[in-house]
């Protein structure tokens, strides 16, 4: 039977989840925890089809958790649910193997999305695409965050892209800085993205476009 993680601050919430996707157990089986570290660990102990996760947790976020997905599960499909998103953020989404159920929601409706992308690992033989940059950072963007974002290829190494208070300040890769940074960085379609806070120090701002305006069209 496909295990169902659930990742979310809100112990009630959790057991009100629980108990009502009880009656789908015979398609799936629901596991909850309260933080993103919980739900890296239970990923390291057994298989789960998919994620449902929380953004705003303690110890370890959602964003540093779909990071971790994207990287070491890319087959386990991934679902949003928060209280804060935008309607640019929904249409990025729609595009990307993360799905988005936005709080508060009816348990009918997150039943549908866990069935839904159950059937879609059995129909395309359990093999997901991973999280794109633009995807991730639309999640920083959208929550406000302030945070530093690792972002590495094989050909391109390492880069770097810097939120402060969910705007996009700057961004390094090598010897280049600002907007033509970020838009190689967001050009990247499989990267390695690892998640920091930002450090106590004075970061200039050397980019003044929207994120939405410097990712590339494909």
């Amino acid at each position: 039977m496909d295990k169902v993680l659930i990742a979310d601050e809100d112990a009630q919430l959790l057991m009100i989840l629980a108990d009502s996707l009880d009656k789908y157990r015979s398609d799936f089986e629901v596991i909850t925890v309260t933080n993103g570290l919980e739900a890296i660990l239970a990923l390291q102990k057994e298989t789960y089809a998919a994620v449902i996760t929380e953004i705003r947790m303690p110890k370890v976020n959602g964003l540093v958790l779909m990071g971790y997905l994207a990287k070491n599960y890319q087959d386990t499909a991934c679902v949003v649910m928060t209280d804060v998103c935008s309607e640019a953020l929904k249409h990025r989404l729609a595009g990307e193997s993360i799905q988005y159920i936005e709080k508060p929601f009816k348990i009918q409706q997150l039943a549908e999305i866990i069935l839904s992308v159950l059937d879609r690992k059995e129909t395309f033989g359990g093999k997901l695409k991973g999280v794109s940059v633009a995807g991730f950072l639309n999640l920083v963007e959208s929550e406000r965050l302030s945070c530093v974002c690792e972002v590495s290829s094989p050909k391109m190494g390492k880069g770097y892209l810097i939120f402060r208070n969910g705007v996009l300040y700057n961004a390094k890769q090598g010897d280049i800085t600002g907007e033509a940074a970020a838009r190689k960085l967001l050009g990247l379609k499989e990267p390695v993205i690892k998640y920091a806070s930002l450090p106590n120090q004075n970061i200039p701002r050397l980019i003044r476009r929207k994120l939405s305006e410097l990712v590339p069209a494909h």
